[in-house]
């Protein structure tokens, strides 16, 4: 690390690393959508690129601080995932994006993301060429 670069920015530099390359493996074009599962400092960073890119954001955590703190970086809506709630049943009412209403609480008054349009890749699928201009966007 140079010595002129502040340790409070040389902190983040791993966590950013990791989210952008998550981010860049599911190769998001602007319009879809995307579910971040977690809203801690990589999930937050993950949220934040793939909002820079026109993505629409869908956080989830299981506290309610880091839900909250997910609109902060960009995300469009978010899932409180309550774990003080019994499991959820198959006969439970269910949210309109079909999961158990009670293993989740929507904060937001927007349409639920369109599993259609995911930008959740097959496992199967190969990494962006790192040699390509398009596997690491710049400039924005």
């Amino acid at each position: 690390m140079p010595d002129t670069l502040p340790m409070e920015l040389a902190s983040l530099c791993e966590p950013t690393s990791i989210a952008m390359q998550a981010v860049n493996r599911s190769r998001p074009q602007a319009g879809e959508h995307a579910l971040v599962l977690g809203c801690g400092p990589i999930g937050l960073l993950a949220t934040l690129y793939l909002t820079s890119l026109g993505v629409h954001v869908v956080a989830a955590d299981t506290v309610p601080e880091r839900v909250a703190f997910a609109r902060r970086f960009g995300a469009a809506d978010t899932l409180h995932v309550d774990l003080e709630r019994e499991f959820p049943t198959a006969g439970q009412p269910r949210c309109s994006t079909g999961t158990p209403a009670a293993s989740v609480r929507r904060s937001s008054s927007r349409r639920p993301a369109n599993p259609a349009r995911s930008t959740a890749r097959s496992a199967s699928s190969p990494p962006p060429d790192a040699s390509s201009p398009s596997a690491f966007p710049t400039g924005r």
